[in-house]
């Protein structure tokens, strides 16, 4: 069920905010899907994220809408780490968090535990992501 951290390390990294370790098995994951299988938009990376982060076992929403917009991702872990993630792909991860911040999509979640947000852009050629992380 994704919750032994052991047999799932990405869960660890959630709860321990290592960032590092995050992106490195993120990428992990990216690396070892064929070439073949990527869409040509963001829609491919979004879904191998979205089954990726539900396999933690941890409370996951895809497309949760908000007062302005909609967040890809959002994961709350059971030591109440929240995270917010933006996806792009072959445009720019800046502009991702910005877009997190634009239109708060972090807004009802300060309250309720630590909040980091994440912007992420898919490098189309070279097939990795690249990320911008704020605590809020």
């Amino acid at each position: 069920r994704g919750e032994d951290s052991e047999i799932n390390p990405i869960r660890k990294a959630l709860e321990n905010v290592d960032l590092e370790e995050i992106e490195y098995m993120i990428n992990r994951l990216l690396e070892n899907i064929p070439y073949d299988l990527y869409g040509s938009d963001e829609k491919s990376i979004k879904s191998f994220l979205y089954v990726y982060l539900y396999s933690t076992g941890f409370e996951y929403n895809a497309e949760l809408h908000t007062k302005l917009g909609r967040i890809d991702i959002m994961v709350r872990t059971p030591n109440g780490k929240i995270y917010i993630f933006e996806v792009k792909a072959g445009k720019d991860e800046e502009k991702a968090i910005e877009q997190i911040r634009e239109k708060e999509y972090y807004g009802k979640y300060v309250l309720e535990g630590t909040v980091i947000i994440c912007g992420m852009n898919f490098d189309m050629k070279k097939r990795k992501m690249n990320y911008r992380w704020e605590k809020m």
